[in-house]
């Protein structure tokens, strides 16, 4: 993108998508002085380089939460006058959005919305956006694979920014985005209640060390299942968000959500599963109990705190499935990883 005179650039790969956020005014469950000052750094690069270039891209997933016209005042801070505007937004279905969300939020909680409480009206946040930009400037894409130029999000990219600054752009695919399996989420989410009962909502270190204790596993060998919304949940998530979806391809009429074919189902009526229970079984459609139990016991903090000894972690592997010797040693890397990690944590 450099060679093309297109500036996308961070300090810090792996929070990037929060600095610039930081620096609009928003806190994140990540926030500290820290990240702050980090934030600081990447604007302080931004200002330095970003005059060297004709176009430069801000990217973070939290911008639909701020107004458009904050977003354009942090561009005018890097870099002014602003010429133009572009804007493209990836949404995903209210279903896939909701169990991605809850995935993610697991991490920082061991309480998650239920799907009769799960309603987005990001077809509000969007109409802003395209008000302040203009029609010929704001494009909405589905984050769906068949919905994307080349299945894949870089590539639909790279085609939008050949499109805007009229130079062709190429970019390797890529997916770079890591998901815990529904096993894994249900552990993390004992996990937090068992180590930070009273802290839902902030990303704390230990948490963050599972998380990535989980993702070494999953690089070896996926472990468990992906995250699969039980039907009665999706069927309630459907109801809620009808209204969202229905305003959403009046205003971008290309978007075609694939499980919403009917905008007019009613609400099922309850109790439902998760009503009274906060275990995130309650919404899935399937888990596995002996991969969470297994996962569970290398964990000491789900074990009344005792180290992890031999026997159990061979019998945890090999309830994982874990039987390759240079898996298995991979996995005990990991295992040391995690247990170094949690050494450096503060509780």
């Amino acid at each position: 993108m450099a060679d093309n005179r297109v500036y996308y650039d961070t300090h810090f790969p792996n929070s990037g998508h929060t600095a610039l956020t930081l620096l609009s005014g928003q806190r994140s469950r990540g926030g500290s002085e820290a990240r702050e000052a980090r934030a600081a750094k990447t604007l302080r690069m931004l200002q330095l380089e970003a005059r060297n270039f004709d176009w430069v891209i801000l990217s973070a997933e939290n911008f639909i939460n701020l107004s458009p016209e904050i977003v354009a005042r942090l561009a005018e801070t890097i870099t002014a006058p602003v010429e133009a505007f572009e804007a493209i937004a990836y949404v995903r279905s209210p279903v896939a959005m909701y169990a991605s969300s809850i995935q993610q939020i697991i991490k920082g909680s061991h309480l998650f919305p239920a799907p009769d409480t799960y309603h987005r009206r990001i077809d509000r946040k969007l109409g802003d956006w395209q008000e302040f930009i203009g029609q010929d400037r704001f494009q909405v894409r589905l984050f769906e694979r068949q919905s994307l130029g080349g299945g894949d999000v870089v590539t639909d990219f790279a085609n939008y920014l050949s499109h805007v600054t009229s130079t062709p752009i190429s970019l390797p695919p890529g997916s770079y985005n890591t998901s815990l399996t529904a096993e894994q989420a249900r552990v993390m989410q004992q996990f937090r209640l068992a180590v930070y009962p009273d802290q839902p909502g902030a990303l704390l270190p230990r948490s963050t060390a599972l998380a990535k204790f989980f993702e070494s596993l999953n690089a070896i060998r996926p472990v468990g299942s992906p995250v699969v919304i039980s039907d009665l949940a999706r069927d309630v998530i459907r109801a809620r968000n009808a209204d969202v979806v229905r305003a959403l391809m009046e205003t971008f009429p290309n978007l075609a959500f694939p499980d919403f074919t009917d905008t007019d189902t009613p609400l099922p009526e309850g109790p439902f599963p998760w009503t009274g229970d906060d275990s995130i079984e309650a919404v899935l459609s399937r888990i596995d109990g002996g991969v969470v139990v297994q996962l569970a016991n290398l964990l000491p903090e789900l074990n009344g705190g005792r180290d992890l000894d031999e026997q159990t972690m061979a019998a945890a592997m090999s309830g994982l499935g874990f039987h390759d010797p240079a898996e298995r040693q991979a996995v005990r890397a990991a295992v040391e990883d995690y247990a170094k990690a949690r050494s450096l944590c503060p509780r």
